[in-house]
């Protein structure tokens, strides 16, 4: 017999995995995918989104061995650094192991207190709470920025008894917020009194005018005033006390005026910090300087004598 020969065809070669394109994701998605929030609802990936915005924070899709893609946030100052045609090739990546993390405070010395910031803290009750639509185009402006509204509030209306108008306009629209909770509030209406008189319009005593020891801002503090049927806010400083008659939470759904679930704590002086709205702000110097000219205008003028002299002819 002869002997036959059978020829083994060789199998042809798998194909490679495709290589996914890249990147995979849309801008918004990649965002969300850095934060993982892509299951989050969708107020709180609106939130995120803004956040990052504000920061100038851009995503950064990157491909492992494996061709799965992971996102990373950069600041967009850095991302054009990064991705020009030198620094492209010799990029290197490093794990950067996080340090023990510690509040961002506004005091300098040692015997302050330390709070946290409180504007990141109003940006976000402006954004997330259920008048973010609303809130959200208003301008708001920590008390002590202003420091022409602390001495209005602190002017003697002796002489000037109009500038109750211009600090009640100057108080309309406000937000006090608890920096220990971001329980925040919008003061919708004012009702001024001067700090002598016994009972406020309404007919609730007015309190003592005894300032506490230390306040954050100079000469004005809050209160929780007891009200004949439910407990108010106050601003108070050394010659007026300004009772937020209408009042509501911004932070969370609540009935408008109800101050229950406010956490006012008992160092409120130090913890409870003061926004004012910037309109509200310019309308309120445009009252006082109305009000100095027209005090000026009515004030008796001093009548002079003018001797004349003859020469004898």
């Amino acid at each position: 017999m002869g002997s036959t020969s059978t020829a083994v065809q060789a199998s042809p070669a798998l194909p490679s995995p495709a290589t996914p394109e890249h990147p995979t994701r849309s801008y918004h998605e990649a965002v969300l995918a850095a934060c993982k929030l892509t299951s989050n609802s969708e107020l709180e990936q609106a939130n995120a989104l803004w956040m990052m915005d504000s920061m100038k924070m851009q995503p950064i899709s990157i491909l492992n061995a494996n061709n799965v893609e992971e996102v990373a946030l950069l600041h967009s100052d850095t991302l054009e650094g990064l991705f020009s045609d030198d620094a492209l090739p010799a990029i290197r990546m490093a794990r950067v192991p996080p340090s023990q993390k510690r509040k961002r405070t506004t005091s300098d010395g040692p015997d302050e207190p330390a709070t946290e910031d409180t504007t990141d803290r109003l940006l976000s009750v402006l954004h997330s709470g259920p008048y973010r639509q609303l809130l959200s185009i208003r301008q708001f402006v920590e008390l002590d920025q202003v420091p022409e509204a602390s001495r209005m509030l602190n002017d003697s209306w002796l002489f000037l008894p109009q500038l109750r108008f211009a600090c009640a306009q100057l108080l309309t629209g406000s937000i006090i917020m608890s920096n220990k909770t971001s329980h925040a509030v919008l003061v919708n209406y004012v009702e001024i009194d001067g700090c002598g008189q016994t009972s406020s319009m309404n007919g609730a005593p007015s309190p003592s005018s005894v300032p506490p020891a230390r306040t954050k801002y100079p000469n004005v503090w809050l209160t929780v005033h007891p009200g004949l049927e439910r407990s108010k806010l106050m601003i108070r400083t050394n010659t007026l006390n300004a009772l937020a008659t209408s009042s509501i939470r911004i932070d969370t759904p609540a009935p408008a005026g109800t101050l229950d679930h406010f956490d006012m704590p008992w160092s409120s002086d130090l913890t409870c910090s003061i926004f004012l709205d910037i309109e509200s702000v310019h309308m309120a110097n445009k009252i006082a300087v109305t009000a100095q000219l027209i005090e000026k205008m009515y004030k008796p003028k001093k009548h002079t004598t003018t001797s004349v002299k003859f020469s004898p002819s």
